[in-house]
Order: C-alpha cells, then structure tokens, then sequence
C-alpha cells in the first residue's frame, strides 16, 4: 500500500510510507537548500537505512527526522 504523510510545499518536505506483507517503509525526501528537521507520527522503532543513523523519537510516538539539503531519509521499521 502507499500512503502520504507529509507534504510541505513552503518547506519542500514529502513522506510517504509504503507497505508490503509484514515490511513497512517511510521515504522523507527535502528538496530545500537547507537543512531541515521534519516531525512525523510514528510509533515503533525505526532505522534510517539511507543514513544508517536512528531517528529520535519521543512517547507521544512523533519521530523526528534531520534532512541536509536536498537530502533524504529511508525509515525501516525494526
């Protein structure tokens, strides 16, 4: 399935969650010139594959996310 999330055009942030069988994957793409920190509700544990860092989240289950410029991140869930 293909879900958005976010789409911030004054930001030029979009996220979109896709999912098959028991996988789940969130894209968070920023077409800015700069850096940019995005807030997402996510609950679970996630990994940024794309960065091979975590992302921080809290427990209200938001996630948030660091993009350097025209950067992107891949969440898998754990």
């Amino acid at each position: 399935s293909f879900e958005t999330l976010l789409t911030d055009d004054a930001r030029a942030i979009y996220a979109f969650r896709r999912k098959a069988g028991g996988d789940e994957v969130v894209v968070v793409l920023n077409n800015s010139r700069q850096k940019r920190e995005v807030a997402l509700k996510l609950d679970g544990a996630w990994k940024d594959r794309w960065n091979e860092r975590q992302p921080v989240s809290d427990e209200a289950g938001t996630l948030a996310v660091s993009l350097p410029e025209r950067g992107a991140a891949i969440l898998v869930r754990q």
